[in-house]
C-alpha cells in the first residue's frame, strides 16, 4: 500500500462521528483484520464527562486544551491524572476511566479497533 498523508489534519479533519459525550474525526485505519488500527481526531467540548471501558488499546496525544482523568479500573486503587497539551495517554483493553473537561480538548489518538466502526456501538458508557 503506498503511503497516505491528510495535510493540516487539524484543519481540514471533520468531525463525524458523534456521540452524547465527544466528536471524532476517522483519519487513517490499517487493511490487517488480524491487528486493526484506527487513528484520528476526538475533541470533548468544555464542561463534558463520561466513564467508559475501552474496547481496545489506546494512545491519545493531548493537542489542545485539559482533561482531569480517573482510572476506575482498580476500584481499590482510583489514579487522577490532569493532562495538558503535549500529555500522551496509554489506555489498554479493559481500561475503565473518566474523563472530564473544565475547557474545550482536542487529542490525536491511535486505536485498536477496525475501520469504519460506529462509537456509539462499541462505547461502554458507565452512567
Amino acid at each position: 500500500m503506498p503511503l497516505s498523508i491528510v495535510q493540516d489534519a487539524l484543519k481540514t479533519a471533520v468531525l463525524q462521528q458523534h456521540t452524547p459525550y465527544m466528536s471524532g474525526a476517522h483519519l487513517f485505519s490499517s487493511n490487517d483484520p488480524n491487528h486493526p488500527l484506527t487513528c484520528g481526531i476526538a475533541v470533548m467540548e468544555k464542561g463534558q464527562t463520561i466513564t467508559w471501558t475501552y474496547p481496545g488499546a489506546e494512545f491519545t496525544l493531548m493537542l489542545e486544551g485539559e482533561m482531569e482523568v480517573e482510572d476506575k479500573t482498580n476500584q481499590d486503587n482510583v489514579i487522577h491524572w490532569h493532562l495538558k497539551e503535549g500529555d500522551i495517554v496509554r489506555a489498554e483493553k479493559g481500561d475503565v476511566l473518566t474523563m472530564k473537561t473544565p475547557t474545550r480538548s482536542k487529542a490525536f489518538f491511535v486505536a485498536q479497533i477496525p475501520d469504519g466502526t460506529d462509537l456509539n456501538s462499541i462505547m461502554q458508557i458507565h452512567e
